[in-house]
């Protein structure tokens, strides 16, 4: 009897037991290019926003809802030419610690 290949762990960093599906669904990443991007480009990554820009590296962070969404942004990193520097799942605390709305006031 053939044996179904073993899906390899998935990008999203959890790493996945034998069987799982390797399906990547609502996990949040940072994606991290050199340089600055225009507000016309930056319209090229839709749900994506700008968690900082610093020492010449632009961290875009963003919901992506499957690996399909997840590939697409990489291609559309390649066909703008833009250096793509690293993609990085981010965990829900990493994601909204550094995320949030600079209005909001800790009770004291």
């Amino acid at each position: 009897m053939m044996q179904s290949a073993q899906l390899p762990p998935t990008l999203n960093g959890k790493g996945r037991e034998p069987g799982e599906k390797g399906v990547v669904l609502n996990e949040t990443y940072e994606i991290v290019i050199r340089g600055t991007l225009s507000p016309a480009v930056l319209g090229a990554f839709p749900g994506f926003d700008v968690k900082k820009v610093e020492k010449g590296f632009t961290h875009l962070v963003g919901t992506v809802p499957d690996q399909a969404r997840l590939h697409g942004l990489l291609d559309t990193v390649a066909s703008l030419n833009i250096e793509l520097v690293s993609v990085n799942p981010q965990s829900p605390e990493t994601a909204h610690a550094d995320h949030e709305p600079s209005t909001r006031r800790e009770d004291t």
